[in-house]
């Protein structure tokens, strides 16, 4: 049998291009050289992206890409380039808005056809193999017969896309902004389903930059309707199949209405804005129901996902001896032989009757119920009955470790690990247990000190023992939301001159001229296809809304007010954005709660400085940013601000502070006051 030749991938270090190395498909990976072939050679290219833990493009890859006439037809008709969509957003961004347009869908696996300079004139998502050979020699052979139609479709559509994105003019009164947000909320109101929680209809995705507005928003209005759904849905989500139940952290998404049966990857970026979100809902709500998924969410990703740099992964793939969801399923048999005594307790804290079902006999594990009615049905109290389940679970889990294990993506982005820094910091605050501060301070560490390029700049990813392709705004975004994270934890002021240090890299080399926005790609990236301005947050925030909030945060601990004028030019440049699309710019809805809603400067100084951060920290306040120290530094935020043998918090509502006090109690009761919508005007 002849041995299988690797293609151009076998180079490359992303597990998912390294997957598709030995395909008999001719790939090449996105760089200057393939594009320079593809010019040279005068050839049409085939741009197929997607990302290690997609099912879908598992089940092409098997289907197609391994088939050695789809591969022959492929090799005559184009050059063949295979994109990671995680390592390559700008690559992704482009192809993703063509096929969009040209389709009205996208998603993963993307497939675009382009011209030898790159612009796309057909594309679509997943084909099966007769209907892909088909599509490819019918188009290979339209290139030929009739290329200049394809050319002038290609430039009409390009012409299209890359118009300059509109944003509407910065209004600095707050009344735009304020109408913005009433009609966003009122908008987003009628997506919320009220019976199942969640955002729209299935397949249903945890969407976290909503959520957080959804919260934010419930607590600053003091609205009960907003405070019900999102309590909801995140007691849903919990207790469905999409959360797992024996090891923690969250699956991709759910492709029902019930959270039940979990699309069975699990992403680094949404557990990581999971553990976020719901430790900010148990620090402002106080339920065990919040906490266990902050505690269990954060082991799992420890546990699971962290690499022994400080690293985390990006995700785990849904699929396991050669089945979609096997390592997360258990039969009956299973269930009883495991857990012993503990089974009948388990038939009433789990689905495991007859119609509970999913395949071939097996359960995706779901609770029942929430805790407080587990704990009135079982005559315990919450604590005790979370005990119980913890027991069940560690049994489970300690089961499951001997299972084959589905595949890790071990690539590490710089921006996920943002988010990851970020969740730890919120874990610890909910826990006040140091090892996730520990952890999150490591990953900080690597980032800072190992992931840098020559001009001081970040690295994207890390894999195989490689750093390589030069970061994103949201790598920059992202991190600097991690290190604020950090010093608010820590009040480390290392980590401020290390997010100022990257916030000036941002502005040299993502800036744009007369746009308040950055683009997505640094200034200079040879292979990038285009500048791309992102600002919508989907699943992930965008890195522009992170951005702004970021500034508005550095501003007032570096006293850079031109820094907080910025930051108001890009949240009030997309009023109408949040106005009519407030599901897909959650983080902008946020931001603009910052801007209608006072902003809260929490500054304790003395040596309990640190004692007392860690009691307010176990409580959530929206609009309220911490900083101090137990000694006299230079953070300008800080001068003037310490007295000898005391430890004094400032409570500092749109830069107006009111008399310090000694204790964290009163400060708290004067955080509490409900604030009014305020005026930009200073």
């Amino acid at each position: 049998m002849k041995e299988k030749t690797p293609n151009k991938l076998i180079g490359e270090s992303s597990p998912y291009l390294l997957q598709h190395a030995n395909n008999p498909v001719d790939w090449h990976p996105w760089n200057e050289e393939t594009l320079r072939k593809a010019r040279d050679e005068d050839r049409p290219m085939l741009v197929s992206i997607g990302y290690s833990a997609c099912h879908w493009c598992h089940v092409m890859a098997h289907e197609t890409f391994e088939d050695p006439r789809s591969a022959e037809i492929m090799n005559a008709g184009f050059i063949s380039v295979k994109v990671d969509r995680e390592e390559r957003p700008d690559v992704d961004a482009v192809y993703m808005r063509a096929v969009q347009a040209m389709t009205g869908q996208g998603g993963w696996p993307l497939h675009a056809f382009a011209l030898p300079d790159g612009r796309p004139f057909y594309g679509g998502t997943y084909f099966p193999r007769g209907q892909w050979q088909q599509l490819c020699t019918a188009i290979s052979k339209e290139f030929s017969a009739n290329r200049a139609k394809l050319e002038d479709y290609a430039a009409k559509l390009d012409a299209g896309l890359n118009q300059p994105p509109i944003f509407t003019s910065a209004d600095s009164e707050d009344e735009s902004l304020s109408a913005a947000l009433r009609t966003g909320a009122s908008l987003l109101s009628g997506q919320m389903d009220t019976v199942n929680g969640g955002l729209g209809a299935a397949p249903k995705f945890p969407m976290p930059p909503a959520l957080t507005f959804v919260l934010d928003y419930a607590l600053l209005e003091k609205n009960d309707s907003y405070k019900d759904f999102l309590l909801l849905t995140l007691e849903k989500m919990a207790l469905g199949g999409m959360y797992d139940q024996a090891g923690g952290g969250f699956a991709r998404y759910s492709v029902d209405s019930f959270w039940k049966v979990p699309h069975f990857e699990k992403m680094l970026y949404d557990n990581a804005q999971l553990i976020r979100l719901y430790s900010q809902a148990y620090r402002a709500f106080g339920s065990l129901e919040m906490l266990k998924p902050v505690v269990e969410s954060a082991d799992f990703l420890m546990r699971e996902m962290q690499l022994e740099n400080g690293l985390f992964a990006s995700a785990l793939d849904a699929d396991s001896e050669g089945e979609e969801g096997k390592f997360y399923l258990w039969t009956l048999d299973e269930l009883q032989g495991i857990l012993g005594n503990f089974f009948p307790d388990a038939q009433q804290i789990f689905r495991l009757g007859e119609n509970d079902t999913w395949e071939k006999g097996t359960y995706i594990l779901q609770r029942k119920s929430p805790l407080k009615d587990l704990a009135a049905r079982f005559g315990e109290s919450e604590e005790a009955m979370l005990s119980e389940i913890n027991d069940i679970q560690a049994l489970l889990l300690t089961e499951r470790e001997k299972r084959p294990r589905p595949g890790l993506d071990h690539k590490a982005l710089t921006g996920w690990n943002g988010l990851a820094i970020s969740a730890l910091v919120h874990a610890y605050f909910a826990t006040q247990e140091e090892k996730y501060l520990s952890a999150a301070n490591k990953t900080a560490d690597y980032l800072i000190n190992e992931m840098r390029t020559d001009d001081g700049g970040l690295y994207r990813a890390f894999a195989n023992g490689r750093k390589y392709i030069p970061g994103f705004v949201d790598d920059y975004s992202l991190l600097i939301e991690g290190l604020l994270a950090l010093y608010e934890a820590t009040f480390d002021t290392e980590r401020i001159v290390q997010a100022e240090g990257l916030k000036g890299y941002v502005l040299e080399k993502f800036s744009r001229e007369k746009s308040a926005m950055f683009s997505l790609s640094a200034k200079g990236l040879d292979d990038s296809p285009a500048q791309v301005v992102e600002t919508a947050d989907g699943v992930l925030p965008s890195g522009n809304s992170v951005m702004a909030a970021n500034l508005l945060k550095l501003s007032r601990l570096l006293e850079k007010p031109a820094w907080e004028r910025e930051a108001e030019e890009m949240i009030a440049s997309m009023a109408e954005m949040v106005a009519r699309y407030p599901l897909s710019h959650g983080a902008w809805m946020r931001n603009v709660l910052m801007r209608t809603f006072p902003f809260i400067d929490l500054v304790i100084c003395g040596e309990k400085a640190r004692s007392f951060s860690g009691e307010i920290s176990t409580h959530y306040h929206p609009n309220v940013f911490m900083s101090g120290g137990d000694e006299v530094n230079q953070l300008p935020i800080l001068k003037n601000r310490f007295r000898k043998g005391k430890t004094l918090l400032y409570v500092c509502r749109n830069k107006v502070c009111l008399e310090p006090v000694e204790g964290v109690h009163t400060a708290l009761e004067m955080i509490n006051e409900r604030g009014t919508p305020h005026k930009f005007g200073r």
